[in-house]
């Protein structure tokens, strides 16, 4: 829940003479596991007045195993007009599709490709208006209209419409009060359901914000209507500087919901099968923590937190289809947890940066299943880019985590095994237009499991070209 702080120059000078290019690339590669990749970013425009653009990624890849084959690719093209008097529109339209198959069955049973597929779209538009500065009486808004189709190849359908609308007034130069309003509705259509279920929640959300050289204050509450349910939320963080700007202390009361949907919980776990109910997570946190910048390259941030969730969603495989491997949803109604939190970065220009970031989460206590199932309680990455001569670059990327528990068709919990996975990649500059870059993923060839019956791909490379037009 770490918010952004707006930057606000002192001075700005116009530079007339410089004039902005559009930027545009063609990224093609291909790899083992019959990989083909393809990422394009495209800009048209002014930014002065009307900008477009295209982003769109393609990429598909077939394993060692039996149906153990995706398909990934999204289109977004979008417009930013900002000619308007201090205000900004912004639209786009994008569609995404994730297509795969229920690969974790188990040996000598007899599949058609079709009995498998799992195939997500998602098509999305979106409008927002904002203002660029405060106007005359000290108010800013950003109204945001987002609407959404997702449906499956199995008769699944479900419709979105995101409504919000915040709106501040700045009082002086320490306090501002602003307030969000938000509407969430959602409708969902399946063979397996009679008729449709709704999922609705609207939201108020009053804030003081004070802001001063040592201290940062918001103060707030969130009414909140989770389908006709009515709850009153606390949001209230502090920030605190303890020395001379390098030092700060920071904490919070908030409430929350994670709203669950067929999209999302499909991203968290492909191979569920279609939902019948749906109950939204209700999140109650108390943090504290410090961050901390010494000297000009080294950042550090830590965070613990005492967490209780209301219907928290939990992945278990499906008790009764003991072929195919689908994960079915439960919801845990009470649900306990303390997580820590941490990151530490270092960078030095352009040249060299270093990130790093844990996240360990123990639940201390759960009302109606033995185990927080499909949750990782340990998760740690890390990632470094260095530019090592004039046109080379390296990467690394490092991830490992612990376990998550889950559940057999005999209703008996295990834990899966602990996972490492080593990134490794470069890229060099042999035109002024054109890169070449090779990639290495899971380079120890790990087969690890993030949901239990589907092994990773294991060791992969995908080289290419990277062509800019400008």
């Amino acid at each position: 829940s770490y918010q952004p702080v707006p930057i606000k120059p002192l001075a700005l000078t116009a530079d007339s003479s410089f004039e902005w290019q559009n930027h545009q690339y063609v990224k093609v590669g291909f790899g083992n596991f019959t990989t083909p990749y393809f990422e394009t970013g495209l800009a048209f425009g002014k930014p002065s007045q009307t900008l477009f653009n295209i982003n769109g990624k393609f990429v598909t890849s077939k394993g060692s195993l039996p149906f153990q084959e995706f398909t990934n690719a999204r289109l977004k093209v979008s417009a930013i007009v900002s000619s308007i008097a201090n205000h900004e529109l912004t639209a786009s339209l994008s569609y995404n599709l994730a297509n795969q198959y229920k690969y974790g069955v188990k040996p000598n049973l007899v599949f058609n490709k079709d009995d498998l597929q799992q195939n997500y779209n998602t098509i999305e538009a979106a409008v927002g208006l904002h203002t660029k500065t405060d106007n005359s009486y000290g108010i800013s808004y950003h109204p945001q209209l987002i609407a959404s189709l997702f449906f499956d190849n199995r008769e699944g359908k479900e419709t979105s419409i995101l409504i919000k609308a915040p709106i501040s007034k700045t009082i002086s130069n320490s306090l501002k009060i602003s307030i969000g309003i938000d509407a969430d509705i959602t409708s969902y259509s399946s063979p397996l359901i009679i008729g449709k279920i709704s999922n609705n929640i609207f939201s108020v959300a009053p804030t003081f914000a004070y802001n001063n050289k040592d201290l940062k204050l918001n103060i707030g509450v969130m009414p909140t209507w989770n389908n006709q349910e009515f709850k009153l939320l606390p949001n209230i963080t502090a920030q605190y500087n303890l020395s001379s700007d390098k030092l700060f202390a920071t904490a919070g009361l908030l409430g929350y919901y994670q709203k669950n949907t067929y999209k999302s919980l499909a991203a968290i776990n492909p191979f569920l099968d279609q939902p019948t109910t749906f109950l939204n997570t209700k999140i109650n946190e108390i943090y504290g923590g410090i961050k901390a910048g010494f000297g000009k390259h080294f950042t550090f941030n830590a965070q613990l937190s005492f967490l209780k969730y209301v219907n928290q969603s939990l992945f278990v495989n499906d008790a009764v289809d003991t072929k195919s491997q689908s994960f079915n949803i439960l919801y845990e109604p009470d649900l306990k947890a303390v997580k820590l939190a941490a990151e530490i970065g270092y960078t030095v220009n352009e040249k060299f940066s270093f990130l790093a970031s844990t996240k360990f989460i123990q639940f201390t206590s759960q009302d109606s299943f033995p185990k927080a199932y499909g949750i990782l309680p340990l998760e740690i990455s890390g990632t470094v880019k260095y530019k090592i001569l004039k046109d080379v670059f390296l990467k690394g990327d490092l991830f490992f985590w612990d376990g998550a528990y889950y559940r057999v068709q005999t209703i008996q919990s295990n834990k899966s095994s602990a996972a490492v996975d080593l990134n490794l990649g470069a890229e060099y500059k042999v035109l002024n237009r054109l890169n070449l870059y090779i990639d290495f993923n899971n380079l120890f060839n790990n087969q690890y499991q993030r949901w239990n019956q589907y092994n990773v791909f294991g060791f992969n490379i995908v080289g290419g070209v990277v062509y800019s037009f400008h």
